[in-house]
């Protein structure tokens, strides 16, 4: 026992604490190591003597660790110095060169062995699939998490038009939509108006328009997902905010066209106008006709009328009953009734408007007159000053809408959206709208728009025979634009114009006839029909989602704008 106990003094040091310390560390290699060993154990006997080794190995290489931490005197780090550095150095070449075909033994008792790791059966079977088949596959593991966070800044391509919206609206000026929020007050926190501009513009740019597509997309697509940062606003807030901020959400329109000037892409040398018609937000079931209101405005009446006098005799006969409310039925026929009413005051106020437009006024007996009131001759008008015809419709659910003819050739409740759009780079300049179905007097208002919008007038606007009108003519005479409108349809001879009674459509016709006029027309459908047709085509705008025609007319600037964004990217 002495001689143990010397020998043990001179070579694993000579204090009692030192010599505990480095047993733990042993022991607790050891036992790691033993563990490994039948975890990766095989069946052959050189495999189970590797093992073994590795062991004895640890084991030495615990006990130069525990020396290394806790020399107790100088005998202890001397012997470190030799003994330890030498094991250490023999450990790391073995365990070095064993590595590999380790890795490779355990590898194959997780493939075989299902019960090694728990939930990576599934795993392991496709792994073993794809061992067995001839053909090389790129790395493919569904099921495997992310050790370290990604970027989202990776998720997209370079150039991707979600990158380009979102670096236009850290450009633009946001001052407005935050302004609505620097009040403060009890309410809950917002989420940022750049991020809700950016997601409802690229919702818009890709034909996202619905409040609840676009909140479930936030969800499912990469770039909004981007774009949102975290955020997933749901779809009343997405639409409360469209909502409250449609005069901002057209303003941004301007600046994005100034930009888009700024950037060379807008020159405002030749413009070109056109309208298109863009169904309401109104269901034709919705919908009645003139008379048929008639008709039904007489029937309720008569209904309310009898439903009353019904309630008159059961209050009699239950005088002595408590006192029952008005029933539902009368209440549901008022209302109606009242609904009804309005709808024939709204089509007879937009009767008197088209008929003075015509001349007429009240009491004129339905005889063409002078404007000085005296007859003139001509067929009797059939009905009386304000009077819609029995087929004129108004839409219950959007009443500032009208019936308008579609390409199709059908007759829908539309709006005319109009637009100008620059020859450069096809980008929309100017994007109104309005109620009616003609664009003879809509050619000023564009005209103005842009002059308000970039503070100069374009060098030459093109429009078609649909904005042929002497009064707009007259207007745009004293602007420092040229303006070509086309007479009629092409190929059609034109009838000979009196030009003492309409001077500007003459001296309109003079320069239709120059070949610099017919030059300049020719472009007008390249120009300004395209961008109609992406908007309907390409985003897949046709009908409105917000109802009124001051709502609606900032929608249209918005899905202009989101256009804009689009054609700006691509030129970017």
């Amino acid at each position: 026992m002495a001689e143990l106990i010397k020998f043990l003094r001179t070579n694993f040091g000579s204090h009692w604490v030192t010599q505990i310390f480095c047993s733990m560390f042993a022991a607790l290699f050891g036992a790691t190591l033993l563990l490994l060993c039948w975890f990766f154990g095989g069946e052959s006997t050189i495999a189970i003597a590797q093992n073994v080794l590795i062991c004895l190995v640890g084991s030495l290489l615990g006990w130069a660790i525990g020396m290394f931490f806790s020399p107790f005197d100088k005998d202890d780090s001397t012997r470190f110095e030799y003994l330890g550095k030498s094991i250490a150095a023999f450990a790391s070449g073995y365990v070095l060169s064993k590595a590999e075909p380790l890795i490779s033994d355990a590898m194959e008792r997780i493939l075989k062995d299902p019960r090694s790791l728990r939930g990576r059966s599934q795993l392991a079977e496709r792994l073993s699939d794809n061992r067995r088949m001839t053909t090389s596959y790129q790395p493919y593991y569904p099921d495997q998490a992310h050790l370290l966070p990604v970027s989202a800044a990776d998720w997209l391509p370079e150039g991707h038009l979600a990158y380009f919206i979102a670096d236009t609206v850290e450009s633009l000026d946001l001052s407005a939509f935050h302004a609505r929020y620097a009040k403060g007050g009890p309410r809950n926190q917002p989420f940022h108006p750049a991020m809700m501009v950016k997601v409802l513009l690229y919702g818009y740019a890709t034909g996202v328009f619905s409040s609840r597509k676009l909140a479930k997309r936030l969800h499912e697509d990469v770039a909004l997902r981007v774009l949102a940062a975290g955020n997933f606003p749901a779809h009343r807030t997405l639409s409360d905010f469209r909502a409250l901020h449609l005069a901002e959400l057209s303003g941004l329109f301007v600046q994005v066209v100034k930009l888009a000037r700024e950037c060379g892409l807008v020159k405002l040398g030749l413009i070109a106008v056109d309208g298109t018609k863009v169904k309401a937000n109104a269901s034709r079931h919705k919908a009645m006709s003139y008379g048929r209101m008639e008709q039904a405005e007489a029937e309720l009446k008569q209904q309310i009328a009898a439903l009353l006098e019904r309630a008159r005799a059961t209050d009699a006969a239950e005088s002595n009953e408590p006192e029952h409310d008005l029933p539902a039925e009368i209440a549901r026929r008022e209302q109606r009734l009242a609904a009804i009413e309005a709808a024939k005051a709204r089509l007879e106020a937009q009767q008197r408007e088209a008929d003075a437009a015509r001349g007429r006024h009240e009491g004129d007996e339905r005889k063409p007159r002078h404007p000085d009131g005296t007859p003139r001759r001509g067929k009797r008008f059939k009905r009386d000053f304000g009077v819609p015809e029995d087929s004129d419709q108004t839409s219950f659910t959007d009443p500032q809408s009208r019936i308008m003819k579609q390409a199709n050739g059908g007759f829908e409740h539309s709006y005319n959206a109009q637009t100008a759009v620059d020859a450069e780079r096809q980008i929309i300049v100017a994007a109104e709208l309005t109620d009616c179905a003609a664009d003879s007097g809509q050619l000023p208002v564009m005209v103005e728009a842009m002059e308000r919008m970039l503070g100069a007038l374009p060098g030459t606007v093109l429009a078609d025979a649909g904005y042929r009108n002497e009064a707009a003519l007259e207007v745009l005479a004293d602007k420092s634009c040229d303006v070509i409108v086309a007479l009629g349809r092409e190929g059609r001879e034109q009838t000979r114009i009196d030009a003492e009674k309409y001077p500007y459509t003459a001296k309109m016709a003079e320069s239709l006839k120059s070949t610099d006029g017919q030059a300049a027309y020719r472009r007008r459908k390249a120009i300004v029909e395209a961008p109609n047709g992406w908007i309907k085509s390409v985003l897949g705008f046709r009908q409105f989602s917000l109802r009124g025609i001051q709502k609606v007319r900032a929608e249209w600037k918005l899905v202009c704008l989101a256009l804009n964004l689009r054609r700006m990217a691509a030129w970017a």
